[in-house]
């Protein structure tokens, strides 16, 4: 079994390596390395700064750092990424796509492959628009490809069809996962002309496509992608039951229900993770976390944590607002100890906007247009809860 101490050297020795070879490379083709205070220079840090970084000692780096330092060493889209796992536990933000309508080209030996799977089939652009498909998925939708134009050709698009519903069962949690995976997508490709044109097809097919649209959730793509990279995820969910996230994970492609059985996801309900005792309390919720990230530490399998956890209104439970930030200050001292990245959710109409405004203040980072950034209104967690007691 493999022990959490040797994830953790593991993880440091790639991230060294990483930024070595790096600095080898960005040394010129006389094979001399680029010294570790040049690329402190290039990348705007002290020497040591940059050294405690290139050894993993840096907990928990800020993401500009990080983006200096890919900068400084004119890292590729692909090194770049890799970086931002190693260092920060987490995929980086992803660039506005460039404006171009342009579909991607398929080779030969991926199209001979589609045609020759006996399985439904087909290779997509980022808006699940269909380049190439094979004759077993023409036949699965009974031909609405061939019946629909070019540019329309899309799996959002034939979800929102009476032919998808009479093929899928669970049609309504299939297109709640696809919209939401679409939003996702959309704020990573904001300039790809591609999606103005799916997005106005897909609010044209009804109120549910409009509805779904205009929810902005995150949840479910937030989920697949740490599945998806072998991460351990744990979700805490109100407006979905954990059923609903299971059969909506299904809908974006990933194997939810093996997921469960293997532990690698497990999803509870604010009943059982913020009310155990039978009241809201900021000790149970702690020990709700603390023994998720306790049992993936023994067991040494996931070497980073993906959590989400979404908030019911407790300001009508006694001392509710005063344990309410207590809850969020102490969340913040736990999870900084452990390697995991925590979205919190909140219903605007049920907290009010004064007070998400000071919850907002103690988290460092906060999801804006899509985009991960830090909070410049954040105040440390023994700061914030002395401000709030007064």
């Amino acid at each position: 079994m493999t022990r959490p101490d040797d994830v953790e050297w593991r993880r440091r020795e790639e991230l060294r390596s990483l930024l070595t070879a790096l600095r080898s490379r960005r040394g010129g083709n006389g094979g001399k390395r680029l010294r570790q205070d040049d690329a402190a220079i290039l990348s705007g840090l002290s020497t040591r700064r940059y050294a405690a970084l290139e050894r993993g000692a840096v907990e928990n780096p800020p993401l500009d750092l990080i983006e200096n330092v890919a900068s400084g060493l004119r890292m590729t889209p692909a090194e770049r990424s890799a970086l931002h796992v190693l260092s920060r536990g987490q995929d980086p933000p992803m660039p506005p796509a460039a404006p171009g309508g342009e579909w991607p080209e398929i080779g030969p030996g991926q199209r001979e492959l589609i045609a020759r799977l006996d399985a439904p089939a087909a290779i997509t652009d980022e808006t699940w628009t269909l380049v190439i498909r094979n004759k077993a998925l023409t036949a699965w939708t009974d031909g609405w490809f061939d019946r629909v134009p070019l540019r329309q050709q899309n799996l959002v698009l034939f979800l929102f069809t009476p032919e998808a519903e009479r093929l899928l069962p669970d049609i309504h949690a299939y297109r709640r996962a696809i919209v939401a995976g679409l939003r996702y997508q959309y704020v990573r490709h904001i300039g790809s002309d591609r999606f103005g044109a799916v997005i106005t097809t897909l609010l044209e097919t009804g109120p549910e496509a409009r509805d779904l649209w205009g929810r902005h959730e995150i949840v479910l793509p937030f989920l697949a992608e740490g599945l998806r990279t072998g991460q351990k995820c744990i979700g805490v969910v109100d407006s979905l039951t954990p059923a609903d996230v299971v059969a909506g994970l299904s809908g974006s492609g990933v194997d939810s229900a093996r997921s469960v059985e293997t532990g690698q996801l497990e999803l509870a309900t604010p009943a059982t993770a913020y009310f155990s005792s039978g009241r809201f309390s900021t000790d149970d919720i702690v020990a709700f976390w603390g023994q998720g990230v306790s049992d993936v530490k023994t067991s040494g399998t996931f070497s980073f944590i993906r959590a989400t956890g979404e908030m019911p209104s407790v300001l009508d439970h006694p001392d509710g607002r005063t344990e309410f930030f207590r809850f969020e200050t102490k969340l913040n001292e736990f999870t900084s100890a452990f390697p995991l990245v925590v979205l919190c959710l909140y219903d605007l109409q049920q907290f009010g906007a004064e007070v998400l405004m000071e919850a907002l203040r103690t988290h460092p980072s906060v999801i804006a247009d899509g985009m991960i950034h830090e909070n410049p209104y954040y105040i440390e967690p023994s700061k914030f809860l002395t401000r709030a007691q007064n």
